[in-house]
């Protein structure tokens, strides 16, 4: 057990320290597609864990119509059902271990954004990289993933409310690989587009639709391609720095035990 733990964690440093740094992330639906369908658990150890790295094209930072490349690291690691250390899903406990059902606080990080981090954004305030604590579930019906978080910024650059809505079907279209069709809804606190956008006003900042095509080689590998697409609303929309729309593109290859 201590030979596989210090693997696992071998792995995850080795991982972390290919990520380029980026204006700003959206780690949680750029790393979504490693993370739709089950991971295998080895049956004599207490880890569970898929690590993947990709590459993905996604707005430079939130809101911008011009792209940037990302390298996608995924490091996404469960001791015995209950604790979880993950690139895509934060840190947290699942309080609630259901069969098809996971729910729990977490704790997820805003990086934050500087004017100096792309040219749009000059002359915009700095928002600090923000620590962001809140409550999530995931639940498995059928076909049907269903997903909802809320999260409070509790210290850094905002302290406003976040939450997410999510749902998505999968079907396998062949005998190693599924074809998944999703759609997200992401609402923002009048405190947190103060702070971000400069118009303090509640809205629903964006909707998206996605597809994921996920090839599965033997009983733990595995490769992902993503893209995504959507609208903005709000003052996530209306900033003079930003665009109308949201998009990305990515492919992953993983592992899972």
């Amino acid at each position: 057990m201590i030979r596989r733990a210090a693997l696992v964690v071998a792995a995850a440093l080795a991982l972390a320290a290919t990520a380029a740094p980026a204006v700003s992330q959206d780690w949680e639906n750029w790393l979504l597609g490693g993370t739709l369908l089950p991971g295998g658990r080895d049956s004599d150890s207490p880890w569970r864990g898929n690590l993947a790295l990709g590459y993905g094209v996604a707005p430079a930072f939130p809101g911008s119509v011009s792209a940037e490349s990302k390298l996608l690291p995924l490091i996404d690691l469960e001791w015995r059902d209950r604790i979880f250390l993950s690139t895509q899903r934060g840190i947290g406990i699942n309080w609630l271990r259901g069969f098809k059902t996971r729910a729990g606080p977490r704790i997820m990080i805003d990086p934050g954004r500087s004017p100096g981090d792309h040219r749009r954004l000059a002359g915009t305030r700095s928002v600090k990289r923000t620590v962001e604590a809140g409550l999530f579930i995931v639940s498995y019906t059928g076909a049907w993933r269903f997903n909802a978080d809320v999260r409070l910024g509790v210290s850094g650059g905002h302290d406003g409310v976040r939450a997410n809505l999510g749902a998505s079907y999968g079907r396998r279209i062949a005998e190693r690989t599924s074809l998944i069709l999703g759609g997200h809804l992401r609402l923002d606190g009048a405190s947190y587009n103060a702070d971000v956008y400069g118009n303090k006003q509640s809205a629903v900042s964006e909707a998206s639709l996605r597809v994921d095509v996920v090839r599965e080689f033997g009983a733990a590998n595995y490769l992902t391609v993503s893209a995504s697409g959507g609208a903005l609303g709000g003052p996530a929309k209306h900033a003079a720095y930003t665009g109308t729309g949201t998009f990305f593109g990515g492919i992953l290859v993983g592992h899972r035990f």
